[in-house]
C-alpha cells in the first residue's frame, strides 16, 4: 500500500455565499493523497468514502451538502473538469459489477442496480434532502472517473456550477450538527388535534401507534417512559383512520404524524407488524411502470419518519423514485417498529427493555462492554482484514471485541471451516454482548455462520425456530437478561413482512423472534428487509458503529440515520433498512453506574436519598407516580436528597423512579408506613403495639426484594445482611425512626454495590430493644 504525505480538499463558494444566478463550488484533489491498494484498482482518498464495483476495482466518493433555498425541480447542476490526470487503465474483465446480495438463495444481483457508465462523470449522485423545511442538495463527487476507453482519470480540480441560490457548503463531518440545530419549520399542517395530548393535557414527545387489541400490552411501557421524562401516549390506528385524511391508511398515519411532529413530537413506535401497522413499499429507481418483481419494492418506515418529502410527486403510485418523486432521506421523527402481533411478544419485549435500563444482565454490567461479530463467506475475506476488521476499527478502546469463535476459520472459502457451529454460537451469544454484528449471508429466518466454500453447503446456521443437526436457534438463548443491540447486513433477516400473518412463532422472521424472546435476544435491531450487498453494506455498518459510540450519543436510530448521510447514494440499502425496537432506547456505550434511591417517611412526608456506592448524587431526577399519573417530580440537592411536598397516604402504592445520565434507572413500588403525625391520634392510626420483622417479598427474589418491619415506639434501627457463612455482606443504618410500619427495598448487593451471587442469605433487624433474623433466597 502506498501512503502519501498531503491531503487537500478545498470546498468553498466563489460568490462568498451571496445568492446569484450560478454559484460555484470547487473541489481540489491532490495526486499525492490518492492511495492505491496492492496491484488492484482499489483507490482511497482521505475524508472520502468508497464505491466498490468488484473486489479488484473501487473508487473514492465525496459527498458535499449545499444549502439552498431553491426547490427540488429548480436546481440545475453542471460540472467542469478543470484539470485531469490519467493514472491507469482498467482491464475490460475488471469493469464488470460483481457485487452479490447477502442472501442464502438467489444470489444474482438485482436488475439495473449498477451501470459502469455511471462512473464517466464526476457527479455520481445528486438528491435533495430536507430537515424541518430547510433544503440541502447532496452531491456525490467522484475524484477518480473511468472514461470511454477504460482509462482511470484523477480529476485534480472540479468546478461545480449550481444554477440556484447557494448559501453554504458542508461536508459530512459537520452536517449532522447543522441538521440537528435547525429551527423547526412547520410546513404541512393538519388541525384535527386527535391524539396530540394525554388525559392531563401534557403534550407527548413519544407516541406508540397500535391496535386496540394490542394497546393494553404497551401500558407498562407508557408508564415507564412517562416516569423517565419522556411524555408518552398510545394512539390507536382506528382513531387515526377516523380522523385524518389520506389516499390510503398508510398516508392517514403519516398525516397524523405530521400533526404529532408539529406539536412537539419526536419519537414513534409502530406497535405491530405489517398486519397491524401497514407499511409503504418504496422503489429506488425512476420508472413509469411498477417493477416486474415485487421483491424489489422495499418495506420502509422511512416514509413515516420523513415528513417533508413528496414520496409520490408524479402520482403514479410508485413511491420513492429518485427524481420522478421528491423523496428525502433525512427524517424529522425517530421511528422504530415492533414487528409482532401478539400480546405475549409485546410483554416480553417491554419487560426486557425495562430490565435493560434498570438492571442490565441482572446486575452483571460487564457484558455491556463486550461486542461479538459474526463474519463468514465473502464478508470474512473482503477486504483483506475482513469486514469484521474494518468495523472493529470504529470501536472505542473500552470495548472488548470477541472474535474467538464466530469468525469463519481459517477463511471464508475453506471447504472445511473449523469454527464452531450455530448451536455452539448460541451458547456464545448467551454469555452476553452489548452489540452484536452479523456479517453473513442470510434469509428471512436466520443467517449462516460457516459453509463449505463461499455461500455453499454443507453449512451451519442460526435460525429463529427450533433446530437440530448442529444449527443454532434463538429459542435456545439463555434467559439471563443479557440482551443486546443487533446489526445485520444479511438479506431478509429484517423481512418481517415475509413471514405468515397468523402471529404464530413457528414461522416468525429472525427479527421478530429476536425482539420477542423472553429475557433474551434483542432490545433493538438494525436489519435489511430485503437485501444487503457483499461489497458495500459493511460501509454503512461501520459508519453506524462510529456514530453509535460518537455523535449519536448511543441512540441507534440516530446512528442509522447518520450512516445514511455518509452514504446517500446507496438508496436501495437505505430504503431496505429499518430499526426494530424502542426508538428512545439508550444504548450503553460504557458500563453504567448503579443508581440507588433510599426512601424514608415521617408524618406522611417522604425524603429520598440518591446514591452510587453509598455516595450522595446530586441532580438526580426523582419521579413519584400513582396509577400512571405523575404526582411530583424534582431533583436531588448537592447532598443527594429530595424532599417530597405531597402526602404519601398509607394503603396506596406509589411508583418511584430515579434517573441520571450514565446511570441505570432506579424503579420500585413504595407503600407508605403508618407513622405518628401528633400525640393525639396514636389510637386512630392503630400504631404497632410490638416490634416485628416480616418475611421479605418476593421470596425467592431476583433483582430486588422488600422487607417490612414494625416499631411500637421511636428507636434506633439497623438492617443487616449476612451470607450463609454468617459473614456480614451489607448493612443499612436508618438512625432514629418514630413508631410505625416501614418497608425497605434491597437489591441484593454488597457494601460496594456489587451484585451478590445466588444463594441463601439472612437479614436481621436490630434496634435498641429488639433483634430478629429471617432467611431469604436470592436467585440469579
Amino acid at each position: 500500500m502506498r501512503r502519501w504525505l498531503t491531503t487537500l480538499i478545498a470546498i468553498f463558494s466563489i460568490m462568498g455565499g451571496l445568492p446569484a444566478k450560478a454559484d460555484i463550488v470547487e473541489l481540489v484533489f491532490s495526486p499525492d493523497s490518492l492511495i492505491q491498494t496492492g496491484e488492484n484498482h482499489n483507490y482511497t482518498y482521505p475524508s472520502t468514502h468508497a464505491i466498490t464495483i468488484n473486489p479488484e476495482l473501487s473508487l473514492p466518493v465525496k459527498t458535499i451538502y449545499l444549502n439552498s433555498s431553491a426547490i427540488h425541480s429548480d436546481i440545475v447542476v453542471t460540472v467542469e473538469r478543470v484539470n485531469q490526470l490519467q493514472i491507469g487503465t482498467v482491464l475490460k474483465n475488471r469493469l464488470k459489477f460483481s457485487d452479490l446480495i447477502t442472501a442464502l438463495e438467489n444470489r444474482q444481483k438485482q436488475s439495473l442496480l449498477h451501470d459502469i457508465t455511471d462512473f464517466e462523470s464526476p457527479i455520481y449522485d445528486r438528491q435533495m434532502i430536507s430537515k424541518d423545511g430547510h433544503s440541502l442538495l447532496a452531491v456525490s463527487i467522484l475524484p477518480v472517473t473511468i472514461d470511454k476507453e477504460n482509462n482511470l482519470i484523477l480529476n485534480t480540480r472540479i468546478a461545480i456550477s449550481i444554477d440556484a441560490p447557494l448559501f453554504e457548503a458542508y461536508n459530512g463531518s459537520n452536517l449532522h450538527s447543522v441538521l440537528d440545530n435547525y429551527t423547526v419549520h412547520h410546513t404541512n399542517r393538519f388541525s384535527n388535534k386527535v391524539g396530540l395530548s394525554d388525559s392531563t393535557g401534557i403534550i407527548p414527545r413519544y407516541v406508540i401507534i397500535t391496535s386496540s387489541e394490542l394497546a393494553p400490552a404497551f401500558e407498562e411501557l407508557v408508564d415507564f417512559k412517562n416516569a423517565t421524562g419522556i411524555p408518552t401516549i398510545i394512539m390507536l390506528v382506528d382513531s387515526i383512520y377516523a380522523n385524518y385524511p389520506g389516499l390510503d391508511e398508510i398516508e392517514q398515519i403519516r398525516n397524523y404524524l405530521i400533526d404529532f411532529y408539529n406539536n412537539g413530537g419526536e419519537y414513534v413506535l409502530l406497535g405491530g407488524n405489517d398486519a397491524v401497522i401497514p407499511v409503504r413499499y418504496l422503489y429506488y429507481y425512476n420508472t413509469s411502470t411498477p417493477p416486474s418483481n415485487p421483491y424489489n419494492l422495499m418495506p420502509s418506515d422511512l416514509y413515516y419518519a420523513d415528513l417533508d418529502g413528496d414520496w409520490d410527486l408524479d402520482g403514479d403510485g410508485i413511491w420513492g423514485e429518485p427524481t420522478h418523486d421528491a423523496p428525502d432521506i433525512v427524517p424529522e421523527l425517530m421511528v422504530g417498529r415492533l414487528p409482532v402481533m401478539t400480546i405475549s411478544a409485546i410483554e416480553n419485549y417491554v419487560s426486557k427493555l425495562i430490565l435493560y435500563q434498570t438492571d442490565p444482565g441482572h446486575g452483571d454490567f460487564d457484558y455491556l462492554e463486550r461486542s461479538l461479530i459474526f463474519s463468514s463467506d465473502q464478508m470474512r475475506d473482503y477486504p483483506a482484514s475482513g469486514q469484521h476488521g474494518y468495523i472493529a476499527n470504529e470501536y472505542p478502546d473500552n470495548i472488548y471485541i470477541d472474535t474467538s469463535q464466530t469468525i469463519e476459520m481459517p477463511d471464508g472459502y475453506d471447504p472445511s471451516p473449523t469454527n464452531p457451529n450455530g448451536a455452539a454460537d448460541i451458547v456464545k451469544i448467551s454469555e452476553g454482548f452489548g452489540l452484536i454484528h452479523i456479517l453473513a449471508h442470510g434469509r428471512r429466518d436466520g443467517f449462516r455462520v460457516k459453509a463449505s466454500g463461499y455461500d455453499s453447503y454443507p453449512a451451519s446456521l442460526i435460525l429463529s425456530t427450533p433446530q437440530t443437526n448442529g444449527h443454532g436457534s434463538l429459542v435456545d438463548l439463555e434467559a439471563n437478561g443479557k440482551v443486546s443491540l443487533y446489526y445485520s447486513l444479511s438479506c431478509q433477516v429484517g423481512g418481517y413482512d415475509l413471514d405468515s400473518t397468523n402471529g404464530l412463532p413457528d414461522d416468525w422472521s429472525f427479527v421478530e423472534t429476536a425482539i420477542a424472546a423472553e429475557n433474551a435476544g434483542a432490545i433493538g435491531m438494525v436489519a435489511y428487509s430485503r437485501w444487503g450487498w457483499v461489497y458495500s453494506s459493511y460501509y454503512l455498518e461501520a459508519s453506524f458503529t462510529k456514530h453509535l459510540y460518537g455523535d449519536a450519543d448511543g441512540n441507534p436510530v440516530k446512528a442509522m440515520y447518520y450512516s445514511w448521510l455518509d452514504y446517500p447514494y446507496y438508496r436501495d440499502l437505505i430504503y431496505g433498512q429499518n430499526f426494530f425496537g424502542d426508538p428512545t432506547v439508550g444504548f450503553y456505550r460504557t458500563k453504567p453506574l448503579k443508581l440507588e434511591l433510599d426512601i424514608s417517611a415521617t408524618k406522611g412526608e417522604a425524603s429520598f436519598f440518591a446514591s452510587i456506592n453509598n455516595r450522595p448524587i446530586p441532580d438526580v431526577t426523582v419521579v413519584i407516580a400513582m396509577d400512571g399519573v405523575i404526582l411530583e417530580e424534582g431533583l436531588t440537592d448537592e447532598n443527594g436528597r429530595f424532599e417530597s411536598t405531597i402526602d404519601l397516604i398509607y394503603g396506596n402504592d406509589y411508583y418511584l423512579t430515579a434517573y441520571k445520565d450514565s446511570c441505570t434507572i432506579f424503579r420500585t413500588v413504595y407503600s407508605p408506613s403508618i407513622t405518628l403525625d401528633n400525640e393525639d391520634d396514636e389510637t386512630e392510626r392503630q400504631l404497632p403495639t410490638e416490634y416485628g420483622l416480616e418475611q421479605n417479598f418476593p421470596n425467592p427474589f431476583n433483582s430486588a426484594t422488600t422487607i417490612r418491619y414494625r416499631l411500637p415506639k421511636t428507636d434506633d434501627v439497623t438492617l443487616e445482611f449476612f451470607n450463609i457463612l454468617g459473614q456480614l455482606v451489607n448493612t443499612h443504618d436508618f438512625g432514629k425512626q418514630p413508631a410505625g410500619i416501614y418497608s425497605y427495598t434491597w437489591n441484593g448487593s454488597d457494601y460496594n454495590n456489587q451484585p451478590l451471587s445466588s444463594g441463601i442469605y439472612f437479614y436481621r433487624l436490630r434496634t435498641g430493644e429488639f433483634v430478629e433474623t429471617k432467611k431469604m433466597v436470592l436467585i440469579k
